[in-house]
């Protein structure tokens, strides 16, 4: 650029600055762009039959002399900032840098622009503010329960004394005697202050016994600690629940009784029966062998030999009637009488 313009443009104002896009600037690959190489001349499509400085196009003197050339400008700061506003008014000026040698460029502009602002504190002045208050435990109780029943159930009512909403942690914990009750889960919930709704909580806690005292299964008296923490996990009431476990008791034999022979009846007497008339028949042959044909059945089934016997002539009967029809057929006419 050899136009009086383009002279000594380090002393132009701001508003002749050159905003360029990034799309006007490369890596290095490209030609006619901001910022070519080496790379961009040797990729140079079909670049002997090209002019000298064919590459060497859309620079930056090449773009400061078309805009000072022209009555529109594209890339002056000016009027870059202006096309990028809506054609609203824009103010430009340097600002000076509280760093040494430094300098800023301040836009004002009445149109909403989006950015992304970093912001960098530093850790160690940060102060973290956490609203601590008393609690007490109200009232807390727990059932007994059987120890082949899985567990038991802890309920604790929990009230916020202090004068601010805060959190608070309730715990259950050093049960005696040691190595009965397993491990229960702290609950964290957050009341608010008195004398306004939610200053008060029920908690609920399951209990249950560790494996090696669920197989003991033994009778034992427990007593465990509920706690009740402030949001800095100082401890700020507790107390003591006792509570009891009961062993399975066997108070009943079996169920089946015994039965006393007495006539065509019986009583029933011993285990869960005791007291109650039971009526019941004797067995019969009927009873030991349903199949009437089961002549071994009947013949060693006790009492039933009549019946084999009567099972048996009844059969030898039945093959001589058939016997005597084969060899005499009029026999058959005969039973069936005169035509």
């Amino acid at each position: 650029c050899t136009a009086a313009a383009c002279r000594d443009r380090l002393f132009d104002p701001p508003a002749r600055w050159l905003l360029v896009p990034r799309s006007a600037t490369t890596a290095g690959s490209d030609c006619n762009k901001i910022g070519v190489s080496h790379e961009g001349f040797a990729t140079e499509g079909a670049r002997c039959q090209q002019r000298v400085g064919s590459c060497l196009d859309g620079q930056i003197d090449d773009l400061y002399a078309a805009d000072a050339a022209s009555d529109a400008p594209r890339h002056f700061l000016a009027a870059a900032v202006a096309a990028r506003s809506g054609g609203a008014a824009v103010g430009l000026a340097m600002a000076a840098s509280t760093a040494a040698g430094g300098g800023g460029l301040q836009l004002s502009t009445a149109r909403r622009q989006a950015s992304v602002v970093r912001v960098e504190v530093d850790a160690a002045a940060l102060r973290y503010t956490v609203n601590t208050s008393p609690g007490e435990i109200r009232a807390a109780a727990a059932a007994d329960f059987a120890a082949a029943s899985g567990g038991g159930r802890l309920v604790a009512r929990v009230v916020n004394v202090g004068t601010l909403r805060a959190e608070f942690t309730v715990t259950v914990d050093r049960c005696t005697p040691d190595g009965g009750i397993a491990a229960v889960a702290a609950q964290t919930l957050t009341l608010a202050a008195p004398p306004g709704d939610g200053a008060e909580a029920e908690v609920a806690f399951a209990l249950s016994l560790t494996p090696a005292a669920a197989a003991a299964d033994a009778d034992a008296e427990y007593s465990c600690v509920v706690a009740v923490r402030d949001a800095l996990a100082r401890e700020t009431h507790a107390v003591a629940v006792s509570f009891a476990v009961a062993a399975i008791v066997d108070d009943r034999g079996t169920q089946g009784g015994s039965l006393a022979a007495s006539g065509t009846g019986a009583t029933a007497t011993g285990g869960a029966a005791d007291g109650v008339q039971l009526l019941a028949r004797e067995a019969t042959c009927v009873d030991a062998c349903p199949s009437f044909f089961d002549v071994l059945c009947l013949a060693f089934a006790g009492g039933c030999l009549a019946r084999a016997a009567a099972v048996v002539a009844g059969v030898v009967v039945a093959c001589c009637c058939l016997a005597g029809v084969a060899r005499r057929p009029q026999l058959l006419c005969w039973l069936c009488g005169p035509r």
